[in-house]
């Protein structure tokens, strides 16, 4: 954290001057962005982790019809990372407009693909090691 002491900044370079009452929108549309690009970007991140997770089991000579756990940690896989991606459509599709034409991502669906996010990251990777065989 920095502190400034004594820092003159021009009045036509403050944003939000006293303006506390606009405060909690603006910090709403940010998060619910931020959120959107985070799971959209996660969902691509998942589908990359999806093909080297076939590919390395390609690559080990395992048959997925026939390696049932391995399987069942794919489906795991696929169905975490689509979750991610349906929350950031979800959001998109149902986001509001503005009078500055700008879309703000609903909130809800943004903000559970970001939870669901949270907690299920680290599975996409338990996931991604077990089925390239650790």
């Amino acid at each position: 954290m920095c502190l400034f002491d004594r820092v003159e900044v021009p009045w036509e370079r403050l944003f939000l001057a006293g303006e506390w009452a606009e405060a909690a929108p603006m910090i709403t549309n940010y998060t619910s962005q931020h959120r959107q690009t985070c799971i959209g970007a996660r969902a691509g991140f998942g589908d990359l982790l999806i093909g080297a997770g076939a590919l390395m089991t390609e690559a080990n000579g395992l048959d997925l019809d026939t390696h049932y756990s391995l399987r069942d940690s794919m489906v795991e896989l696929i169905k975490i990372v689509e979750g991610f991606y349906a929350c950031g459509v979800a959001a998109s599709v149902y986001g509001e407009g503005n009078a500055a034409g700008n879309i703000t991502p609903e909130p809800v669906f943004a903000n559970i693909g970001k939870l669901l996010l949270a907690t299920q990251i680290y599975d996409m990777h338990r996931l991604a090691h077990h089925v390239s065989a650790g």
